[in-house]
């Protein structure tokens, strides 16, 4: 499953959000016309799932990354 043109989050992306203050594993993300307004699901490093927007994404981790 891609990314779609509406949202640049998938489930399994990792991301950093809160001004790079936190990280976590996208879950599901719920899509209202794309970007800054998307709900986003997260669990965090803590083990705890997260709501967030889409605006609060700092930055999302490209898996080629960690290889």
């Amino acid at each position: 499953m891609g990314k779609s043109k509406s949202s640049p989050y998938q489930a399994g992306d990792l991301v950093n959000y809160d001004n790079n203050k936190n990280c976590g594993v996208v879950l599901s993300v719920d899509s209202l016309g794309g970007g800054p307004t998307d709900t986003i699901r997260i669990i965090n490093d803590e083990g705890r799932i997260v709501n967030i927007r889409g605006m609060q994404i700092s930055r999302i981790f490209d898996p080629k990354d960690f290889k």
